[in-house]
């Protein structure tokens, strides 16, 4: 029987990662326009399941920085009143819809990990006439 050796391991740099990863979003916060190797926006929600009205009703800003992974509001069945935590609230997408969906009754809380983030989010959440931006907060969880 071969001696079989397994292979090498790379070596990750995790902070080095982990710092990437953050500047990389930062840029996604500050510049949606920008390049990136990845979707994001409007046509990525639409891709994902998100309903026009929705995306209508909320502010626009808030999308344009969209880069999440899908659409889960069908299985949350969010009803008037009640209170969410949006914890990776990035763009603010989810955390505005959200609110719609809980009313002036209940609340949604955005918790993002990067500071760009939660300034992005907080920029739309000062910048929109919507009804139910008051209760809507944001909160950098670092």
């Amino acid at each position: 029987m071969a001696n079989e050796t397994a292979p090498a391991k790379q070596q990750v740099d995790e902070e080095s990662l982990e710092g990437q990863v953050k500047e990389m979003y930062r840029r996604v916060a500050d510049d949606p326009h920008g390049e990136f190797h990845f979707e994001l926006g409007r046509g990525l929600t639409e891709r994902l399941g998100y309903p026009a009205d929705d995306l209508d009703r909320i502010p626009a800003d808030s999308i344009k920085s969209f880069a999440g992974v899908g659409y889960y509001f069908h299985l949350a069945d969010l009803k008037d009143g009640e209170n969410v935590l949006d914890l990776g609230s990035g763009s603010g997408t989810d955390t505005f819809i959200a609110a719609r969906k809980v009313g002036p009754e209940g609340t949604a809380r955005g918790v993002a990990g990067r500071t760009s983030a939660s300034a992005s989010l907080m920029r739309a959440v000062l910048a929109t006439s919507m009804p139910l931006a008051s209760n809507i907060g944001t909160r950098n969880s670092r």
